[in-house]
């Protein structure tokens, strides 16, 4: 498994241990979280290890955002590596998702939405 989690009060927040997350591995990652998606909770990705993100991997947290907001619940992803980070920029991801430099102001403002 590539994914770890743990609970901060009560925001979900998803450890991503991939380095990549492309074409040929993004099935992987989409089993690995149809689990942890099933109950209206705010959650913070965190991706710090990930150095490299493609159109699969970008589409596959617009599908998870999709489904926790319908849910009642909120998405943030944080600590992201500079070309991560750059790539979502590029395509105005951070316009629908949002994005903090560390996982503590992730769940801060989470928090102050009363997720």
């Amino acid at each position: 498994m590539n994914l770890s989690t743990i609970f901060v009060d009560n925001i979900l927040v998803i450890n991503i241990e991939y380095d990549h997350l492309d074409a040929n591995n993004i099935n992987q990652f989409k089993d690995e979280i149809k689990s942890l998606l099933g109950e209206p909770v705010a959650t913070v990705f965190d991706l710090s290890p990930v150095q490299f993100i493609d159109s699969s991997g970008l589409g596959a947290f617009l599908s998870c955002m999709r489904k926790i907001k319908g849910l009642g619940g909120a998405l943030a992803l944080c600590a992201l590596q500079p070309t991560v980070c750059s790539i979502i920029e590029q395509v105005r991801m951070n316009r629908v998702i949002d994005v903090y430099a560390t996982r503590e102001e992730a769940i801060t403002a989470l928090q102050a939405k009363g997720l």
